[in-house]
C-alpha cells in the first residue's frame, strides 16, 4: 500500500517535471525568436549609423562650403534639410541602442532560463534513477512475496507430514 502511495506521488513529481521541461523549451523558444528580432533591429541600427555618419559628413562639407560661398543664402533650407534628416537619424541612433540594451537583458534572461532548464533536467535525471530503483525494487518485493509463498506451501506440507508422523508414531507406541 504505501509503495502504491510512492508510485502514485513519484508519478505525479514526473507529470509536473514534463510540464515544466516543455514550459522551459516554449520559454527559450519565446527567448530565440526574441533574440532573432533583435539581430534583426542591430543590423537595422548599423545601416541608421552609416546614415547618420554620411548624413554628418554631408553637414560638415556644407557648412565649411557655405563658410568658403559669398552666396551662402541659397544655402538655408539645403541646410535645414540635412539638419532634420541628421535629427531623425540621431532619433534612429537613440531607438537602436535601447534596442541593443532590451537585447542584452533578453540575453540575460535567456541564460537564467537555461540554467533553470538545466536544473530541471537534473531533477528529472533524479528522478528517473529513483523511479528505476522503485521499479527494481518492486521486482524484488514480488519475488520476496513469491518465495514466501513457496515457503508457506512447503511448511504446511512439512507441518502434515509432522502430523502424520506424529500419529502413526503414538499409534505404534
Amino acid at each position: 500500500m504505501l509503495l502504491d502511495e510512492k508510485l502514485e506521488q513519484v508519478n505525479s513529481e514526473k507529470k509536473l517535471l514534463e510540464i515544466q521541461v516543455k514550459d522551459l523549451d516554449d520559454l527559450i523558444t519565446v527567448r530565440e525568436e526574441e533574440l532573432d528580432l533583435l539581430r534583426e533591429k542591430a543590423r537595422q541600427a548599423v545601416k541608421i549609423k552609416s546614415e547618420l555618419d554620411i548624413a554628418v559628413n554631408d553637414i560638415l562639407y556644407l557648412q565649411q562650403s557655405i563658410e568658403d560661398d559669398e552666396n551662402a543664402r541659397l544655402y538655408p533650407d539645403l541646410i535645414k534639410n540635412l539638419e532634420e534628416d541628421l535629427a531623425k537619424t540621431l532619433q534612429k541612433n537613440h531607438e537602436h541602442q535601447n534596442q541593443l540594451k532590451e537585447q542584452a537583458i533578453l540575453a540575460t534572461q535567456l541564460k537564467l532560463t537555461e540554467e533553470e532548464l538545466d536544473t530541471a533536467m537534473d531533477y528529472y535525471s533524479k528522478y528517473r534513477k529513483a523511479n528505476l530503483k522503485i521499479t527494481s525494487l518492486t521486482c524484488d518485493l514480488e519475488l520476496a512475496v513469491i518465495e514466501l509463498d513457496d515457503v508457506k506451501k512447503k511448511l504446511e506440507a512439512l507441518t502434515l507430514l509432522f502430523d502424520e508422523a506424529m500419529k502413526l508414531n503414538s499409534s505404534a507406541g
